[in-house]
């Protein structure tokens, strides 16, 4: 059977086990599919949907892993997850499950079937930058998809932009703290190359380009991953992938609430640039500028997002390529304020404006504080404190991650080392590491360097590593933390499950601890998809060895749970907010968090 001219497939490890979809009122035939028949899918560039029973034994499902998993960088196929309707913990277990072995989507089998029916037919359609279609599908979409990368046309694109925007004016999107985004990514000196070898060499390149670009949106899907609850419009919040013109390409990123998460796929991006390109029998490396544009409520329309983008994209190539730049689209603030923006941000480093706050972390079972987290405030000598979520952006956009991040390692140890007191001395203290800071230059070294300066016992600092940073490049990744944790520095896992990441990855890097991300931490008295997967995290944290702390924790009620569930320490406002270095000082040498928790 197909949909869309793309064929469907099943994979189970029951015998002879009928699917258990229906499409148009006809039972997705069975087809014997086994191990070896799904290694071949994996390799397989026609592209297709797959779609996997979770029933399937877990050997064979660690094997689908290796396959189509985070490992993989040639399949085309798109992974659905079909989930019984058993209890809620094992419907979250299976969910959990599904995204470790790279599915981009998941069914619940207790739905009707007509939805399912409409589910898949809108994964067909709308999902053409995740598969790669064959010969015949682009023939039966001609002036749809184009013919060179097998991706939506810029037409295609713009009319489902278009279609966003007027939701989020009608639904007030922005008001919610939400937007939809894009990203223009334009290959750097591509007329020389055409130039060189001719346009029709060139042709299989860009071809080659959009399967990397495909390839970068799937593993965002397993990071990132925008559907949270079982709905039947979650596949909408996906982005979408396609062709401009020449040697410009585009990414919708709807209903997104981050700007981080469109920097983490830029990231994807360039990383897909890393390897060489191969025209005429040589390997020629080629990079991209990336240009993201995000709009709210302002934006008018689909060539107004798409104009920020592009002139993001120059930027980038203006600084020489090879990177990203952010344009913040709004009513008020031009151009030049922002360039201001960032050369105040330049200024702050350098008179010390950025100041350093620390928020406790305590321990469930004690009640008391057996640490803290060290966090960057701005205090404009006009605007007064400026959070690090309106800052932090232009820093990366203006290259300055790095030196923020030295900045604020540097500091803190500094400052704590300074602390005398009996209970001030007992703490940890733990430092965000941004992914500038992990890879560029010797990390290893200004660690050292910093601790020698400071006489801060090793083993009382904890430096905190993403869970997109360690996806990036796990091999680099583990070697630094080998070293790191050599000189007795403890290493955390933070916003884990945020990106989903493969239990493989997880059980082959020695981390101490495990951070939950707080915006799983606000669902979970009345989430059940937030629910489960704090639950299953704490699970991995115990099966591993690893202190799991729950970030976000603002009611009792909260803290109550995560006790019940075995979690180790939790930090947020129910202990307290972020404090400057002196009353963070006088707040643990005053006991004061137990005193509060006694008069509860």
């Amino acid at each position: 059977m197909e949909l869309t001219g793309l064929p469907i497939y099943f994979l189970t490890s029951v015998a002879d086990s009928p699917c258990p979809l229906r499409l148009d009122n006809t039972r997705i035939p069975y087809l014997p599919i086994d191990i070896n028949k799904a290694m071949e899918l994996a390799k397989d560039q026609s592209g297709g949907i797959l779609l996997i029973d979770m029933e399937t034994d877990r050997d064979t499902l660690d094997q689908i892993t290796s396959s189509f998993g985070v490992h993989s960088s040639n399949h085309s196929m798109a992974l659905i997850a079909l989930i019984s309707g058993r209890s809620k913990n094992h419907q979250q277990e299976s969910i959990r499950r599904a995204f470790v072995i790279g599915a981009q989507e998941y069914i619940l089998l207790d739905v009707a079937s007509a939805f399912v029916s409409d589910r898949l037919r809108f994964l067909a359609r709308h999902q053409m930058g995740f598969i790669k279609p064959s010969n015949e599908t682009l023939g039966s979409h001609k002036g749809v998809i184009d013919t060179v990368t097998g991706l939506p046309t810029w037409d295609v694109v713009k009319d489902r932009l278009s279609l966003l925007l007027r939701e989020s004016r009608s639904d007030n999107l922005a008001t919610q703290g939400g937007s939809h985004s894009a990203i223009l990514i334009t290959v750097d000196r591509f007329r020389r190359l055409t130039a060189a070898y001719g346009l029709q060499e060139c042709e299989s390149v860009l071809s080659d380009i959009a399967s990397r670009l495909r390839i970068a949106l799937r593993e965002l899907g397993r990071r990132l991953p925008l559907l949270e609850q079982a709905t039947f419009n979650e596949i909408e919040h996906r982005p979408m992938l396609g062709r401009m013109q020449a040697n410009d390409f585009i990414v919708i990123v709807p209903h997104i609430k981050r700007a981080q998460d469109c920097v983490v796929l830029a990231e994807l991006f360039l990383s897909q640039f890393k390897q060489p390109f191969r025209i005429q029998r040589q390997d020629i490396q080629l990079s991209v500028s990336i240009g993201i544009a995000a709009g709210g409520d302002h934006v008018s329309s689909a060539d107004e997002l798409v104009r920020g983008a592009n002139a993001a994209a120059l930027d980038a190539k203006e600084s020489g390529g090879n990177c990203y730049q952010i344009y913040t689209l709004g009513k008020s603030e031009g151009r030049a304020e922002i360039i201001e923006r960032e050369n105040r941000i330049r200024r702050a480093l350098r008179d010390n404006e950025i100041q350093i706050y620390y928020q406790p972390q305590v321990d469930i079972v004690s009640n008391e504080v057996v640490g803290m987290e060290a966090l960057a405030r701005w205090h404009h000598p006009e605007e007064g404190i400026i959070e690090p979520d309106s800052f932090i952006p232009l820093l990366e956009e203006s290259g300055l991650s790095d030196a923020l991040g030295e900045y604020v390692l540097r500091r803190a140890v500094r400052e704590v080392a300074t602390w005398d007191n009996e209970k001030l001395d007992a703490l940890k203290l733990s430092v965000n590491m941004n992914p500038q800071t992990l890879q560029s230059g010797d990390v290893v070294g200004l660690v050292r360097s910093i601790l020698a300066e400071t006489g801060l016992d090793p083993k009382r600092l904890t430096l905190e590593i993403t869970e997109s940073m360690v996806m990036d490049d796990p091999e680099a990744v583990l070697k630094v933390i080998t070293q790191l944790q050599a000189m007795g520095v403890f290493l955390a896992l933070d916003d884990f499950g945020v990106g989903y990441s493969s239990l493989g990855y997880l059980k082959s890097l020695p981390f101490n601890y495990l951070k939950i991300d707080k915006g799983f931490t606000q669902g979970l008295l009345h989430n059940n998809s937030d629910r489960g997967m704090i639950e299953a995290i704490i699970s991995m944290g115990r099966t591993l060895s690893m202190s799991v702390v729950c970030e976000g924790v603002e009611t009792e009620a909260e803290l109550n749970w995560l006790s019940q569930e075995g979690c180790d320490c939790f930090q947020g406002y129910l202990c307290s907010k972020a404090l400057p270095g002196e009353a963070f000082a006088n707040f643990v040498r005053n006991n004061e968090y137990s005193k509060g928790a006694e008069k509860i």
